[in-house]
């Protein structure tokens, strides 16, 4: 019996991590900006806040702050790529291209060449080169230069701190 009662705080801790660091990540794009959701902080940025786009292992944004204070760099962890497979991807499209087949709709002679170009791109690369696109589009408009604005994700940060605590008590309590 005391197995079930240690078991389900473990449970739960487990949960609240897979719900953090999976389920709530996410980039949400608007006509005033971006807000991106990753496991225990929220951000809120600008059109115009955004002074550039970065693709390393996920998409990164370097975004303006309110003076003294610098640049901060916002990793988005919804848009997440890593290395090897943007490289085993466009390998592949190499690949398929050289072959002048197997590309499917990427490598149809019959598709706008634009389309074909887009269907060769790794998904987070066109997310990001979106991104940059709208942030200078709304730049040239005269988006305002509104500030970064961060703030700490309470829900998740209890689903996993709360249960870890009781996880915590029940073992210490043997």
């Amino acid at each position: 019996m005391t197995t079930s009662r240690s078991s389900s705080p473990g449970l739960a801790v487990v949960t609240g991590i897979v719900y953090a660091t999976t389920l709530r990540p996410r980039v949400i794009a608007d006509d005033e900006g971006l807000s991106v959701h990753n496991p225990f902080r929220d951000h809120r940025i600008g059109w115009g806040a955004v002074n550039a786009v970065y693709l390393g292992d996920s998409v990164e944004l370097s975004c303006a702050r309110t003076a003294p204070r610098t640049d901060k760099t916002v990793y988005c962890w919804a848009l997440y790529s890593g290395r090897r497979s943007r490289l085993r991807a466009r390998l592949r499209a190499e690949r398929s291209q050289s072959r002048g087949f197997g590309g499917g709709f990427a490598a149809s002679s019959r598709a706008p060449a634009e389309a074909q170009e887009l269907a060769r791109r790794d998904a987070v690369q066109l997310m990001a080169s979106t991104i940059s696109s709208r942030s200078a589009d709304a730049q040239q408009r005269g988006a305002s230069a509104a500030p970064l604005e961060s703030a700490w994700a309470w829900v998740p940060l209890a689903l996993v701190v709360i249960p870890a605590a009781v996880l915590l008590a029940l073992v210490l309590a043997r």
